[in-house]
């Protein structure tokens, strides 16, 4: 992740640009919760095994704001 971490912005807008408004999904030990937010499609995903639970919010229709209040940790 460390490598791809740095195509984050670009990734995110060009969604933006594309129009896209779907939540981009990103965790691990290369990045924080900081460095997610600080992109508007940015979740992040502390444990691995929430990313089913984030995945089916995604689907019934959960906008990022309120993705991160659900599960971002601090």
């Amino acid at each position: 992740m460390t490598t791809t971490m740095h195509a984050f912005k670009e990734v995110n807008s060009k969604l933006l640009e594309s129009d896209i408004d779907v939540p981009v999904v990103c965790g691990g030990g290369a990045v924080t919760q900081d460095f997610v937010s600080q992109y508007e499609l940015g979740v992040y995903c502390e444990e691995a095994e929430d990313v089913p639970k984030i995945a089916d919010s995604i689907l019934k229709g959960m906008d990022v704001k309120k993705l991160r209040s659900t599960f971002h940790k601090h």
